[in-house]
């Protein structure tokens, strides 16, 4: 299939520091959240989404203290110039987790792979934070059977990672609720798999509803020639 056949349907979404000038409704976090900013000595951080123009997509923004400074991250769609940016940010990710574990002979095109539907980053300032994409092509069978749905109606959470310092203010989870939102528009089922010992992901995945569907092997290996066990989650 052609690139310039793929399907691009956020390209009215919203983006930049211009989206903040639509109408705001904010989202309360709970206490438990609030308490854990304050005991960290990072005051409040509140989820705000933007309302744009276009009624079939959608831009979000969390807004943080930190001492004196207040910083502000938007959800948006990824655009083709940002891919130099996201490879810089998965740069910093590689070094401090090793993910991916192996790095890519051409990481521009293992960000853009050619059964990519939609992809989203987190923005502060104009510098990419974080990012996550949606997958066509899944070939499970079964585990489309098992979800009640076709081959085509499942989409993979994939090239899911926040930066470093970025961490901490809830970008994985806005950046999943993105994507999540994304294939709900499209009636789509997600999957995605995950090590099985990457416990603070998996407790993130679990919270958002997700559900263990098995594990099985990965289909790399790492360094010492281990094969390692990854679990699958989906949300039909």
């Amino acid at each position: 299939m052609k690139r310039s056949a793929r399907r691009r349907p956020h390209s009215c979404a919203i983006s930049g520091p211009a989206a903040l000038g639509r109408s705001i409704v904010p989202t309360a976090r709970t206490r438990n959240a609030r308490e854990q900013d304050q005991a960290a000595g990072q005051g409040t951080v509140d989820v705000i989404r933007a309302v744009p123009p276009c009624p079939t997509t959608r831009s979000r923004c969390r807004t943080g203290r930190v001492g004196r400074q207040t910083a502000v991250v938007i959800i948006r769609a990824r655009r083709p110039a940002d891919l130099p940016a996201c490879v810089k940010a998965l740069a910093e990710v590689h070094v401090e987790d090793g993910y991916p574990k192996h790095w890519p002979e051409d990481p521009v095109t293992w960000l853009d792979p050619p059964e990519l539907l939609a992809a989203w980053v987190s923005d502060r300032d104009e510098t990419i934070s974080g990012h996550v994409l949606l997958a066509g092509a899944v070939d499970d069978p079964l585990l489309a059977r098992a979800m009640g749905r076709r081959l085509e109606q499942l989409a993979s959470v994939s090239r899911l990672f926040v930066r470093p310092p970025a961490r901490g203010a809830g970008l994985a989870q806005a950046l999943l609720t993105e994507a999540g939102a994304f294939a709900a528009a499209h009636d789509l089922g997600l999957v995605l798999d995950v090590i099985d010992d990457a416990l603070s992901a998996i407790s993130l995945y679990e919270r958002l509803g997700w559900q263990l569907a098995g594990r099985r092997p990965a289909s790399w290996t790492t360094d010492d020639g281990h094969r390692p066990l990854l679990r699958v989650y989906v949300r039909s």
